[in-house]
């Protein structure tokens, strides 16, 4: 059995009932894929297809539909750029080169958003720092230089840094006078 070929007239709608090739594409004009789609007399294409087939993919690059033919685009779709203005993190969902007026494709240094995530570390290093008092424990030097850099960002003083340091894994430390009173205690209990 053969299968019947589709016949597309030039008023758009087909003159003769068949199947055809049609390639589908997203809101975007982006390639999303091909099938072989059943055309009755009298119909036309589906929405987001066309009968003209995309060109080759290439790296980096996505077909996109313009409306009349396949033009090849950048393709940046589900990277991650920051916004110039706040240096938020977007993730790029249309075709082509994002507008370098308002994005960049490297964290902003100095940025809000920075700022923002270094205001809310510091409210980790608070609740830190309470446990530390209760425990008769103090800050690691660690945990000392990483609060003077959350507390520079978070300040706007340090205008270079594009990412929050990494949290230290050694918090706190036994104080000196902690020490001794435990020593102290230890020591005149015993007999």
């Amino acid at each position: 059995m053969t299968t019947p070929v589709g016949v597309i007239g030039r008023d758009g709608y087909a003159s003769t009932a068949g199947y055809l090739a049609v390639y589908s594409y997203d809101q975007y004009g982006c390639y999303a894929g091909s099938i072989e789609h059943y055309f009755p007399i009298g119909t036309g294409l589906p929405p987001g297809c066309t009968l003209t087939a995309p060109p080759a993919a290439v790296s980096g690059q996505i077909a996109v539909w313009s409306g009349t033919a396949w033009v090849m685009e950048p393709d940046f779709r589900g990277q991650t750029w920051y916004l110039k203005s706040t240096g938020a993190p977007t993730v790029i969902n249309a075709p082509g080169t994002p507008d370098a007026t308002t994005y960049s494709s490297t964290p902003v240094a100095g940025s809000e958003y920075l700022k923002g995530q270094a205001q809310s570390a510091l409210g980790w290093c608070s609740q830190q720092a309470s446990l530390a008092s209760m425990m008769g424990e103090t800050f690691t030097a660690d945990m000392k230089a990483y609060v003077l850099a959350i507390s520079a960002i978070a300040s706007g003083t340090d205008t270079t840094s594009t990412t929050l340091p990494a949290q230290p894994t050694d918090v706190m430390t036994a104080s000196t006078a902690a020490a001794t009173t435990t020593a102290t205690t230890t020591t005149g209990t015993t007999t």
